[in-house]
């Protein structure tokens, strides 16, 4: 509900709605007595109200109370696949679908910060949810919850958990277990993601049903997205090789990354599920794009990227964690700066002879390897790729794609240096 819905059926300003609701709902988590809770739909009450918070404020509430949601998890034995005590399959399916929802929690809320998750991702192998309609699964039945291969209710969940998945294996350092290296093993995880979601697709409807449409483009979005954390980590590794990449195939895929993702909340047939825009901002994208336009030496491809990137950038400010004055945005304006610099001189023509990439092909490079087609079996429309335009061996990035590379770890430093601004005031009353 947006600003003037709101006005429109509740005659009250959503601004001022919000914090009193956000009281009344502490109030009965407390009364519950959440933290001590041994009652599964507490811990549900709960894990949903962080869902809540996390789409209409960006503040670190989520982020913080996401831990002791873990801990009554663990408390309620969510974590063991076959506890010792007896449960009907309704309840173990529950069980299984709120400890996943927590996992979804803890891997969102580390990248809305660049920082780490707490769990692992073994610990939901171990616990496979069924593709099934809430209509097919009852409290006394006492048969296994049926799997489908049919588009149902659990369709859309099962593709974001996918995806959560691999963003664990891609996205982190070895700070909770090892991460994946290896560009081959990368690249494979990607396209595991790819082929579960054709799965999960295949006999959806988007052009007549709004939500199987959404499905796809949530889907198609994600993995383009993937693609960038497998090529630009979200943390600082050290013995990662980026691979090389031809011409403008990484500035094309983060800025599709970027206009997809705005083009998806802004579709009328998103409207009922507007609130994800909040749970999937592309910063990352952006910042990618951003460092691929530090050394972009083509004024066309400047002309061509620079307004989307530009529109992003002033859009995302208000979506991230904390808003424009919180840890991610200091460093992603201070590469956006750079670009800025980069785009007054590349068009005021004061700019030297293109940069020697070491690599064939031209701008239109990127163009010919943008997608990839799937047999119609597949059930999705063609995803966006850039392994064909990734060269192997050990040839090297390249002067330009090393200039890439540096600015983009440059923003990664940035992010593990940068203090939350919100704190000065209060550390300079302390002070004064």
């Amino acid at each position: 509900m947006d600003e003037d819905e709101c006005a429109r059926l509740l005659r009250t300003d959503k601004e001022q709605l919000i914090p009193g609701l956000q009281k009344e709902l502490e109030s009965a988590l407390a009364r519950a007595d959440y933290v001590m809770t041994n009652d599964l739909t507490v811990l549900q009450a709960f894990v949903l109200s962080l869902m809540a918070s996390r789409s209409q404020d960006q503040n670190r509430r989520a982020w913080t109370l996401l831990g002791l949601a873990v801990r009554i998890a663990q408390a309620l034995s969510l974590h063991i696949p076959e506890p010792p005590f007896p449960m009907r399959p309704f309840e173990r399916e529950m069980r299984r679908r709120l400890w996943h929802a927590i996992g979804f929690l803890d891997i969102e809320t580390a990248m809305d910060r660049a920082s780490e998750p707490i769990m692992q991702a073994s610990w939901f192998e171990s616990h496979p949810l069924a593709n099934v309609n809430d209509t097919d699964i009852e409290f006394d039945m006492n048969h296994p919850v049926p799997d489908s291969d049919a588009f149902t209710d659990m369709t859309f969940t099962l593709i974001i958990l996918k995806a959560q998945s691999v963003a664990r294996s891609l996205s982190f350092s070895d700070f909770t277990e090892p991460a994946v290296k290896s560009m081959t093993l990368r690249q494979q995880l990607v396209l595991d993601f790819k082929h579960t979601a054709s799965r999960l697709l295949h006999t959806a409807s988007p052009d007549r049903i709004p939500f199987h449409w959404m499905a796809h483009q949530v889907a198609q979005c994600t993995a383009a997205a993937l693609q960038l954390i497998s090529l630009r980590p979200l943390q600082r590794t050290t013995s990662f090789v980026p691979p090389r990449v031809r011409a403008d195939s990484l500035l094309s895929l983060a800025t599709t990354v970027l206009q997809r993702s705005h083009n998806l909340v802004a579709d009328p047939r998103s409207r009922p599920w507007r609130w994800i825009e909040h749970l999937f901002v592309p910063w990352h994208g952006l910042a990618v794009a951003i460092a691929e336009l530090c050394v972009c030496d083509d004024p066309a491809l400047m002309h061509r990227y620079w307004p989307p990137v530009e529109a992003a950038f002033a859009r995302l400010g208000g979506l991230v964690a904390d808003t424009r004055r919180g840890l991610l945005w200091k460093p992603i304006e201070k590469i956006m700066a750079r670009a800025q610099a980069r785009r007054a001189q590349l068009l005021s023509g004061g700019f030297p002879a293109p940069l020697p990439t070491g690599l064939d092909g031209g701008a239109s490079s990127s163009a010919e390897t943008a997608t990839v087609s799937l047999a119609p079996s597949d059930g999705i429309s063609p995803w966006l790729s850039v392994w064909d335009a990734m060269e192997s061996g050990d040839a090297g990035l390249g002067d330009a794609g090393e200039a890439s590379w540096t600015n983009y770890e440059d923003f990664i430093g940035d992010l593990y240096e940068s203090i939350d601004y919100s704190l000065m005031s209060t550390w300079s009353g302390a002070v004064g």
